[in-house]
């Protein structure tokens, strides 16, 4: 299985923490996120893992180098002389993609015990060109899904008010958290716009239209969004519940 690990952010939302260090290498419990990241991954039998990188770049490449690359078959997506949205990662990416397996997209300041080999799985099993992984949460940004089917038919931002819609349905709508945790098949690169720097959400929008794209619930799971100073202490909270189940 192969997976793509996005650490290319400015992290901009760390404040000081990435004043001299990219988000990926920031640490919880003692370990950078990177690290944590590539662990689960492997544990969950993943083999290969692309890794995009921008903000202190040279630093992730040479943490990778010390620890020998964790044992993973690892290519470096390397967007330093461009930060690309997540859909331009992906595209970016390609090169290094074996176009006939599904590919699982991470983001590296997630922390979850969500079972990605189950989640792979799932997807493999059915007809979709994409799984989502969502929850239920307080956000400002929503996937609009079917209850039902649990096909995405657009989003919205509750403070903007803005919405951007895929299909009409005549069925009940729930709105769902995205929990930065997805797995696309290779074809959806047929919506991709002919430019480098585009949102992969915009991405499952227009494929949704025609095509299955499905959400994957995990209300159980322990999740949570590194993506603020004060979410590392959190973060370091949810590591050992993790740990303590395992």
């Amino acid at each position: 299985m192969q997976a793509l690990l996005l650490s290319a952010g400015l992290g901009s939302r760390m404040k000081h923490l990435t004043k001299d260090k990219p988000k990926a290498l920031i640490e919880v419990s003692g370990k950078p996120l990177l690290a944590w990241n590539l662990e689960k991954l492997k544990a969950s039998g993943f083999t290969k893992v692309i890794i995009n990188v921008h903000h202190f770049a040279d630093q992730i490449i040479s943490y990778l180098q010390e620890q020998d690359n964790f044992g993973l078959e690892i290519y470096i997506s390397d967007e330093r002389d461009q930060l690309l949205d997540t859909g331009g990662a992906v595209k970016h990416a390609m090169q290094y993609i074996d176009k006939e397996d599904a590919l699982l997209i991470h983001n590296v300041d997630i922390i979850s015990d969500l079972d990605l080999r189950t989640m792979m799985m799932a997807h493999l099993e059915g007809d979709q060109l994409a799984t989502l992984a969502v929850r239920t949460r307080q956000t400002t940004r929503y996937l609009m899904f079917e209850e039902d089917t649990l096909h995405l038919t657009g989003w919205t931002n509750i403070v903007s008010q803005e919405v951007k819609l895929s299909r009409i349905t005549t069925m009940m709508v729930a709105n769902y958290g995205f929990s930065g945790i997805h797995i696309i098949d290779s074809d959806i690169s047929r919506y991709y716009p002919g430019i480098n720097n585009f949102s992969m959400i915009d991405v499952y929008l227009e494929a949704a239209k025609i095509n299955n794209i499905l959400a994957y619930p995990h209300e159980d799971d322990i999740w949570l969004d590194v993506g603020k100073p004060e979410n590392v202490e959190l973060a370091e909270k949810a590591l050992k519940k993790i740990m303590d189940y395992e």
